[in-house]
C-alpha cells in the first residue's frame, strides 16, 4: 500500500520503542524505506536488566535515517507541506 502511493519515507512514534516499534522499522528498512524516528513521542518499560527506551535509542542510531523528536518532526512535516507537489 506505501509503494502504490509512492511513500518513500514513514515516520514511526508510538509505545514500546524497542518492540513494536523497532520490529516495524526494521521490516520499513528491510522493504527499501526511510524510517525516521521520533524519540520523544514513545515509551518502553524497563527492568532490573535495563530501560528499553536506552536500548531502543542505541538500536534506533545505527538503523533508523534519522532520530527526530516532536517538534522537528513537526517543523519538517509542515515544510514539506507547504512545499510545491513533485510532478
Amino acid at each position: 500500500m506505501l509503494r502504490r502511493r509512492r511513500i518513500e519515507k514513514v515516520i514511526i512514534a508510538g509505545p514500546v520503542a524497542n518492540l513494536c516499534l523497532e520490529d516495524h522499522m526494521r521490516n520499513l528498512i528491510r522493504d527499501g524505506f526511510e524510517t525516521i524516528m521520533v524519540r520523544d513521542a514513545v515509551a518502553a518499560a524497563a527492568n532490573e536488566e535495563g530501560a528499553g527506551y536506552d536500548a531502543a535509542m542505541i538500536n534506533w542510531r545505527f538503523m533508523a535515517n534519522a532520530v527526530w523528536n516532536t517538534e522537528e518532526t513537526v517543523r519538517r512535516m509542515a515544510e514539506v507541506a507547504k512545499a510545491p507537489a513533485a510532478v
